[in-house]
């Protein structure tokens, strides 16, 4: 299954842009739209934020809301904090074999996502925060994770973390986050039944802001290697010449690409351990 989303800059009129997103899942029955919003750069409307895939597609709907006095959109400004921002933001849910969404109450608009069934791990959103003139929503967020059941679209839990994350995963029985602290950055991992903190390892220096994680292991990105935690050990499984981007796991494979100085990128894989 192969879950994505597009943003397309369209013009509106003689000085302002819009910016129609639209969420696409893709599977054996083909293509399908899942949901479409818009946006009117430097004014209002409404966007798609982060999403994940656990037996449906779980997204967030943020919403814009113009701030400028005057109430134009400060016309040919090019934008600013002092003209849009998001004022709010939601979680949908479409399950499997559905294009409808539902709104999952009381859950917030995630900044990070990630979700395996019945698990949904999000880092919520700031709110608000500016959008200036931005194509897509702002993504920064609190130092918290909120642990969701797909199943009942219930919170089980909640935690507060050192820093903000900037990536998220879940086997559906934990929850892992790169935290970036002023120590250092954290590899934090929770209990995504009850968020009680399960463990908190320093990394080293240059950790990219992505992570998965499998049945009994912990993946993230650090510097041009890929790196593992299993069983309290830490093991390189990887190591090339060009940083690894896009870390993602599929049918138990680990997937990354990189890009050479010509600009040509190839998709490498890797057994799990």
């Amino acid at each position: 299954m192969l879950v994505y989303d597009s943003v397309d800059r369209v013009p509106l009129n003689a000085t302002h842009d819009g910016a129609d997103t639209t969420l696409w899942r893709v599977g054996p029955g083909g293509k399908a739209k899942l949901a479409t919003e818009n946006y009117e750069i430097t004014c209002s409307g409404t966007g798609i934020g982060p999403f994940a895939y656990g037996a449906g597609v779980a997204f967030t709907r943020t919403v814009m809301t113009e701030v400028d006095p005057g109430m134009e959109c400060l016309l040919g400004s090019g934008g600013g904090d002092g003209v849009s921002r998001m004022t709010s933001a939601t979680m949908r849910y479409v399950p499997a074999g559905s294009t409808t969404p539902v709104t999952i109450s009381g859950a917030p608009g995630a900044s990070r996502i990630a979700a395996r069934w019945p698990a949904l791990a999000i880092v919520p959103l700031r709110i608000p925060q500016p959008m200036g003139d931005n194509v897509t929503p702002p993504t920064r967020g609190t130092n918290q994770i909120e642990s969701w059941n797909l199943r009942t679209q219930t919170r089980r839990c909640a935690a507060s973390l050192a820093g903000v994350p900037t990536a998220v995963a879940t086997n559906g029985v934990q929850i892992a986050a790169i935290v970036p602290t002023p120590q250092g950055t954290n590899l934090a991992r929770l209990s995504a039944i009850n968020c009680a903190h399960i463990g908190v390892l320093t990394l080293s220096r240059h950790v990219r802001p992505e992570i998965v994680a499998g049945r009994h292991t912990v993946v993230w990105v650090a510097g041009r290697s890929v790196m593992a935690l299993s069983d309290h050990r830490v093991t390189r499984l990887y190591r090339g010449a060009l940083v690894p981007h896009g870390l993602t796991l599929s049918n138990g494979r680990l997937v990354w690409w990189v890009t050479g100085s010509g600009g040509a990128s190839r998709v490498l894989r890797l057994v799990l351990p």
